[in-house]
């Protein structure tokens, strides 16, 4: 299943649920060719055991020479990252370590949300959080934690199609909400300030591209999806 990450700058990536969010978030046409499906599935492991989801099968000694040498056909190291003869810690420095210091800026490492209270999700966004590691709280209000981080809002994937409204379109354009399936594994891999969704929802893709090529119809979208966004803080329906 593909979707597309379209940032606010109008800067797209296009990325694949299952990794080809590789650190930086490379935009695609810096990409020669896509990486092969065990590279990418290979650096997605590694990405989540350096950022503390599990240990042991994913580290940089075991990378396989398949992977390095996918890395360095398809995707050649800039320059300025050949700091050393030892080219996988070269890539590590290069899509790696980025992911993993943008996890830290956005306070949420990683988490697990209990299957019942995913079902309970709805608009006024409060659920308990179970396994929160960075900060270690047994339970806080899930869009307040989100507002206090640089990601406003996360929306498990179910409720996606019955949440398009024009109303929360306008927050999501005007509050750089991520719409992501409940599987945070990459949420540390988003870019800031990025919009996600699934290409299959062509009705909202059509509608925030017709926005982004808008722009003078922006302000009385930010002005409405504000009061949206205060709505959602508040645990109001809208």
């Amino acid at each position: 299943m593909r979707k597309e990450v379209i940032t606010l700058n109008k800067k797209i990536y296009k990325v694949s649920f299952y990794g080809e969010i590789l650190g930086k978030c490379q935009e695609i046409e810096n990409i020669k060719d896509p990486l092969k499906d065990s590279t990418k599935g290979y650096l997605r492991g590694l990405c989540d055991a350096q950022a503390g989801q599990y240990s042991g099968l994913f580290t940089l000694d075991h990378m396989p020479d398949y992977v390095m040498e996918d890395l360095e056909e398809t995707l050649p190291l800039p320059e300025e990252y050949r700091k050393t003869d030892n080219n996988k810690q070269n890539y590590y420095e290069y899509l790696i370590l980025p992911s993993l210091e943008f996890a830290d800026r956005t306070k949420i490492l990683r988490f697990a949300v209990a299957k019942s209270e995913i079902d309970a999700f709805g608009l006024d966004c409060s659920v308990t959080l179970d396994n929160f590691h960075d900060h270690g709280e047994e339970e806080k209000d899930f869009l307040t934690l989100c507002s206090e981080s640089e990601i406003s809002l996360l929306i498990p994937k179910r409720t996606i199609p019955d949440m398009m409204s024009e109303e929360v379109l306008t927050a999501i354009l005007a509050g750089n909400f991520v719409l992501l399936p409940f599987n945070t594994s990459y949420l540390n891999f988003f870019p800031e300030g990025s919009i996600a969704f699934y290409t299959n929802f062509f009705d909202v893709q059509e509608k925030i591209e017709y926005y982004l090529k808008h722009p003078e119809e922006r302000e009385s979208i930010a002005q409405n999806g504000q009061r949206i966004v205060q709505q959602l803080l508040q645990g109001q329906s809208v």
